[in-house]
């Protein structure tokens, strides 16, 4: 309302964090209002701008290079403030609380939701993937156990390659020597462990455009309208896990989902 009113068009300063959940090594650079945005660990970035108009919209640019592979994450603003300098104009009594501005989505996943190791029984956990890509696909992994993050992803470095037209094999035992987090703990409790496969996703949506008057069940007369196929591309990643125990297995083909718009689809 101070706005509506104002007689001038009221002046001001505005600051506030824009945080990535995880490091974002790709993005080269951080813009609010053509001011740069400061960052000392590509993870929060300061931003702020003096003497600006605090009426109509404000521009948030994010820049990245376009060679580097980036990182899924949920982008939030934090610490908002915002100072009316016009005289004769009172500061506005605002508080937002730590929101959510956009989500970047990418690659497909897959949890593992119990890998263990027992020597004394004879348990281990053996994890294959298959790559029908004609190029070597990283895998980023996590112990979700270890970890509260929102986005629970590795921005380590790859802890394997699945080679084109390949496949790997990976034990509890070594996930445990490959992830820092499980240094130490007792694997014969089981884990939870997150994967990463930076490859196009076999769920994507592929919306095809309807015309003229046929029904597609029934074939009767229908309206125009748009027909989403879910699953265009067949997948370039598969795995299975094969539970040991003394023995007995037991094998379970992997499930991949994708992330997207803070949710997960297979």
């Amino acid at each position: 309302m101070w706005i509506a009113y104002a007689v001038v068009s009221p002046q001001g300063n505005i600051q506030f964090k824009l945080n990535s959940a995880i490091s974002e090594p790709g993005v080269n650079l951080v813009q609010f209002d053509g001011n740069n945005c400061i960052t000392t660990d590509q993870k929060t970035w300061q931003c702020s701008v003096t003497g600006v108009s605090l009426v109509g919209p404000h521009t948030q640019l994010i820049q990245v290079t376009g060679t580097s592979s980036n990182n899924p994450t949920n982008w939030t603003l934090t610490d908002f403030a915002m100072t009316v300098t016009t005289i004769g104009l009172r500061n506005l009594c605002i508080a937002i609380p730590p929101s959510s501005v956009g989500v970047w989505y990418g690659g497909v996943e897959a949890i593992v939701p119990f890998v263990k190791s027992d020597p004394a029984v004879g348990a281990q956990t053996y994890i294959i993937f298959y790559n029908r890509r004609d190029v070597d696909v990283p895998v980023y992994a996590r112990a979700m156990l270890q970890d509260s993050a929102p986005i629970v992803i590795s921005a380590r470095e790859p802890i394997a390659t699945i080679p084109a037209h390949g496949q790997i094999k990976l034990t509890a035992d070594q996930l445990q020597s490959l992830l820092p987090e499980l240094a130490g703990y007792n694997m014969s409790n089981g884990v939870p462990i997150k994967f990463m496969f930076r490859v196009p996703s076999q769920s994507l949506t592929n919306n095809i455009s309807l015309t003229g008057n046929v029904n597609l069940v029934t074939g009767a007369a229908a309206a125009t309208g748009t027909l989403t196929n879910l699953n265009p591309l067949d997948p370039y990643i598969e795995g299975i896990v094969v539970s040991v125990y003394g023995s007995e297995h037991r094998s379970v083909p992997l499930k991949f989902k994708f992330f997207k718009q803070g949710s997960y689809n297979e």
